[in-house]
């Protein structure tokens, strides 16, 4: 218990800079001011995690297949995969493929080309999934299927009647999945560490408030000052996919019932590839969010030995000379570094936030910080990110269709 006391203490978000603009001024000794004290606290503050009921379910139902096929829509089928490809803690005797709702195709050929016998097939949905994925299903006439998604709905009627196993997630609403048992159960049939995550969450919960409530107003002030752009920038793979699908959830959240303000989402190796002429010409319209991590991986860390005939090589060798003997992590400094220094220059201005060790532990403190950061953000705009949206309507709508063709 010790142990995790002391882990949590060092194990902290933190502010590492803020560029002033003009009247809006940033105190490093977050409090967020009164004008907050009006506003509830979010229910996702209350959700609990049946850890003992996720472990039963796998082993029961998932652990005697070796091959799992998880099958979800794209935002949440790729931060389970980018979880799993990423994750060095990753030992099973089992193998897992991944299908997202958008490529219909390439589970059409999995349920031809697998093993039927030892393999089984996971459909991961939300409130807003069930009418796409169950259609899925049905393309799937053999196979074991397993239902996971809400208590009350399609999926739970469609398993309670052609009797697959059902696993009800209690999440009160769509947006908010990256804290919920539809993520945690795959990634705990993967072996991955979801009480790390979990812990990360709930100390997030209880540690990640003000900093959150006070950026959200931050960000509100300048939006008021006409800034249109908000660039996130992540050093990690990990955090950028985290942010990718929080990225509905953050876009609706910063602008209410409007669609002016834009936000992209990118990473230090895309600021080149992608985005480099939009941060040599940002503007005083351009607000960047940046997020890395205070300990470097120690793979990253390794010094980059370059061949004797590459130093030696007239053109090579000078222009490379520069990264001989650097480390991965060095480099990725000095991109910050750069980062920051063209902000500047370009007189754009940067909140530099810094999260611990690039590990499951601190994706929980994010997911707690970008959940209270989104849901302020929405309220400070008069709008309710809690909502459901109004899927119905355009469920109708197709159904409208259909019956015309």
């Amino acid at each position: 218990m010790a142990k995790n006391q002391r882990r949590k203490l060092k194990s902290k978000i933190i502010y590492k800079g803020f560029t002033k603009i003009n009247d809006i001024h940033f105190d490093w000794n977050i409090k967020p001011d009164g004008f907050f004290n009006g506003f509830p606290v979010p229910p996702f503050v209350s959700w609990k995690i049946n850890i003992d009921r996720i472990s039963s379910f796998n082993r029961n139902i998932l652990q005697s297949n070796q091959q799992i096929v998880w099958i979800g829509k794209d935002d949440v089928i790729q931060f389970l995969e980018c979880l799993y490809t990423e994750s060095e803690s990753v030992q099973s005797n089992q193998s897992y493929l991944f299908c997202s709702s958008s490529h219909p195709e390439y589970l059409h050929k999995l349920s031809h080309s697998v093993d039927l016998l030892d393999t089984i097939f996971v459909v991961l949905g939300r409130t807003l999934d069930e009418l796409d994925l169950v259609k899925l299903v049905v393309m799937l006439n053999e196979g074991k299927r397993v239902f996971v998604g809400p208590e009350v709905g399609i999926m739970s009627e469609f398993a309670r009647l052609l009797l697959f196993p059902f696993y009800p997630v209690e999440n009160e609403n769509c947006r908010f999945w990256h804290h919920s048992e539809l993520l945690y159960l795959p990634l705990h049939s993967m072996n991955l560490p979801i009480k790390d995550m979990v812990e990360g969450c709930e100390e997030g919960f209880s540690s990640c408030r003000d900093e959150a409530m006070s950026t959200a107003q931050i960000i509100h002030q300048i939006q008021l000052k006409g800034i249109q752009r908000l660039y996130f920038v992540a050093n990690s793979y990990p955090v950028y996919s985290l942010l990718k699908a929080l990225e509905p959830l953050l876009e609706e959240s910063l602008n209410g019932e409007n669609q002016c303000f834009k936000i992209k989402i990118i990473t230090l190796e895309s600021l080149k590839s992608s985005y480099l002429e939009h941060i040599l010409s940002c503007d005083d319209r351009d607000v960047f969010f940046i997020l890395n991590h205070s300990t470097p991986s120690q793979h990253l860390q390794a010094p980059i030995n370059f061949p004797q005939k590459v130093k030696e090589d007239s053109y090579l060798g000078k222009e490379l000379q520069f990264l001989d003997k650097q480390s991965f992590s060095d480099y990725d400094s000095a991109t910050l570094e750069a980062l920051q220094y063209q902000i500047k220059k370009n007189e754009s201005s940067f909140i530099h936030l810094q999260y611990p060790k690039n590990d499951f532990y601190a994706l929980g403190l994010l997911v707690a910080y970008f959940y209270y950061f989104a849901c302020y953000s929405s309220w400070l705009r008069g709008y309710d990110v809690l909502n459901d949206p109004p899927f119905a309507e355009f469920d109708r709508l197709i159904w409208k269709f259909i019956k015309k063709q």
